[in-house]
């Protein structure tokens, strides 16, 4: 919903705009990355480093995603944040 209002505003303030042009797809679809943490980072973060080891009864330090290159990057910029990498120090070691 979020996109279609942009682009109806776009379409609106260029009548002439052509949805393929790159003003209109570089405001719909930027390629920055947040700099915040979402949900969704989060979630992710918990399924792979979390519960994936224990759904596929992998032993503590032993799970390696070194054939998964994009999750193993994505699990490594996450927990080298600063807030992140101070709670994972701090957080209580349970088993959930």
């Amino acid at each position: 919903m979020k996109r279609i209002s942009k682009l109806e505003k776009l379409l609106n303030r260029t009548k002439t705009a052509v949805a393929g042009s790159l003003e209109i797809r570089a405001e719909l679809f930027p390629t920055t990355v947040p700099s915040q943490v979402t949900l969704a980072d989060i979630m992710a973060f918990s399924m792979i480093d979390d519960k994936l080891p224990g759904i596929l009864d992998i032993k503590d330090g032993e799970f390696d995603l070194k054939e998964h290159y994009l999750l193993k990057a994505f699990v490594e910029r996450f927990k080298a944040q600063e807030k992140i990498a101070d709670w994972i120090k701090r957080r209580p070691q349970t088993a959930y």
